[in-house]
């Protein structure tokens, strides 16, 4: 340290005055690269290019022979998946989205992506519509219970048409109503709609261990001036000790002769 810093202290402040400034500018640019963007998306590495818009699909009004091929494909799709009843022969009303979701074993045995209820009736017509997009239609499908006491299910089906079939893509339960018994929590499958989903974005929580590299920088701010004036109090009280063993080896002024 002694034969790295110059001996005059104007120097020795200027240094210190630019090594603070490169540390602070050092770990403001380490946490603006290292925190998690919390807008979503992801961050163009070049300021030029072409900007891909995503052209917004408008909404289309369900057509009465819209809500019966629905109202037909709930009539087959409900008490043969929902209901159990025969849940591998629902290949036929479903995407093949959904139908990969389970193989053809789980499929035959009931471990599928649709969660079960025990409806009563035979028709199905108790639905409403979330959205409606040309090829995308989300839906909630209410069901009254078969056995007295059983509370009320509503699900959210999201549909895709197929060709001229409106199929189902994916189902979760909503909630249960009322009832006697306390009805269980039924096991949530996520919606396989293709439609609005979140494209992008990054929001994972940043690892501790990052976290210590701008601590670590910042904290140099704070060691550097106290290295610094460390050593240069060091360097003073040498030569305060030098200066005053040399003042004690000096010998006696003689005295002045009166005369």
């Amino acid at each position: 340290m002694a034969r790295i810093l110059p001996h005059s202290p104007r120097t020795r402040r200027r240094l210190f005055k630019a090594a603070a400034v490169l540390v602070a500018a050092g770990a403001a640019g380490l946490v603006v690269l290292l925190l998690p963007n919390d807008h979503g998306g992801i961050a163009s590495s070049s300021g030029t290019g072409t900007v891909q818009l995503v052209r917004r699909q408008k909404q289309v009004r369900v057509t009465p022979q819209m809500r019966a091929s629905i109202d037909a494909l709930f009539d087959q799709f409900v008490p043969r998946a929902i209901a159990r009843q025969d849940p591998v022969s629902v290949r036929p009303f479903v995407t093949p989205n959904l139908w990969r979701q389970a193989t053809p074993a789980e499929w035959r045995a009931g471990t599928i992506p649709v969660p079960p209820y025990d409806p009563a009736g035979t028709t199905f017509h108790g639905w409403s519509v979330f959205y409606a997009l040309p090829r995308n239609v989300s839906v909630r499908l209410t069901l009254e219970p078969r056995r007295r006491g059983d509370p009320v299910a509503s699900f959210i089906v999201g549909l895709k048409l197929i060709g001229s079939r409106w199929l189902v893509d994916g189902i979760y339960t909503e909630g249960m109503h009322g009832g006697e018994r306390a009805a269980a929590p039924a096991a949530t499958v996520e919606q396989s709609t293709t439609t609005e989903r979140v494209v992008g974005g990054s929001r994972g929580r940043l690892s501790g261990t990052w976290l210590l590299v701008p601590l670590g920088l910042l904290s140099l701010i704070v060691i550097i001036p106290v290295a610094v004036f460390t050593h240069q109090w060091w360097g003073d009280r040498r030569v305060r000790r030098r200066d005053r063993g040399a003042l004690e080896e000096l010998p006696p002024l003689p005295r002045r002769d009166p005369r």
